[in-house]
């Protein structure tokens, strides 16, 4: 979850799927077109203001741990991460 100036104010990083879906090149349990759900709950630190934030997903490649490409629908590089939002705090 990064805030307006783009400072990440929280985070976590897990498999995908509890570990029944690992990002291994090897072991490809993911296909092309392929969509998951992985249901995930963020908290947010209690003293974080109000306002607009957005969340940042990103995929790693479990032996290099560097950030996997998104490619957009005609293959091209969109760079590393999808940004959703924004979310409202109150």
């Amino acid at each position: 979850m990064i805030d307006g100036a783009g400072r990440q104010v929280e985070g976590h990083d897990y498999t995908p799927l509890g570990g029944s879906c690992p990002t291994y090149l090897w072991f490809p349990k993911w296909l092309p077109g392929q969509t998951l759900t992985d249901p995930y709950r963020l908290l947010t630190p209690a003293d974080l203001p109000p306002g607009d934030y957005w969340l940042e997903v990103g995929m790693y490649g479990m032996t290099s741990l560097r950030r996997l490409p998104v490619v957009d629908l005609a293959g091209n590089l969109a760079g590393d991460r999808l940004v959703l939002g924004p979310v409202r705090v109150e």
